[in-house]
């Protein structure tokens, strides 16, 4: 059922409503704004190196949001190509991922080199200011086919093997502000962001 729903898209010509509510045994109405409590389900396969074996669970959404975790995800490729350095076999392809940003840092740097950014804050461009909250665990989401990208239930388990099931980070909007393909990416000091 969940990569079933991969194969959704934002456009349509009929309203998908009724494919969505066979497709979930249960009714589905699209909305265009988040009740305040909002919750999804979230699958967790069977990978050792995580909390959850083989279980369904709810997940309670940020209050008046669509979000599952965090407003902006973002990743570097430092961290995929680590990943493909690691298990050179797999297919870390950017889209099994879904960052909003991708960001390739400066001077060669290797690694996960993302979670050493926790607790500062970047500026994207000449005015976007996001908080670096945390890093952002793995689900199953990245396992899944999606497009020309095919399941692989070794990608969760690479992740979870090679940095605690980590890849990425996640960010909250401090200063709103444009973004465009090529922007500098400047990592502040915490306590630095200028508002």
């Amino acid at each position: 059922m969940w990569k079933a729903l991969l194969g959704f898209r934002a456009t349509f010509v009929d309203p998908p409503q009724p494919a969505a509510t066979a497709l979930l045994g249960r009714p589905v109405t699209l909305l265009d704004q988040a009740p305040e409590r909002t919750s999804l389900y979230q699958y967790w396969p069977d990978v050792k190196e995580r909390d959850f074996q083989d279980v369904v669970n709810e997940l309670v959404l940020p209050g008046g949001t669509f979000f599952d975790s965090c407003p902006i995800h973002a990743m570097t490729t430092a961290t995929l190509e680590r990943l493909r350095q690691l298990e050179s076999q797999l297919d870390f392809a950017v889209e099994r991922f879904r960052p909003n940003l991708l960001i390739r840092p400066a001077d060669g740097a290797e690694g996960f080199v993302e979670e050493a950014w926790i607790g500062h804050t970047l500026r994207i461009g000449d005015s976007l200011v996001l908080r670096v909250d945390d890093g952002c665990p793995r689900c199953v989401v990245t396992t899944l086919a999606q497009g020309g990208v095919p399941q692989e239930i070794k990608i969760l388990r690479a992740t979870a093997r090679h940095n605690k099931v980590v890849a990425g980070i996640r960010l909250s909007v401090l200063t709103p502000g444009p973004v465009a393909l090529g922007d500098p990416v400047t990592l502040l000091d915490p306590g630095s962001e200028q508002r």
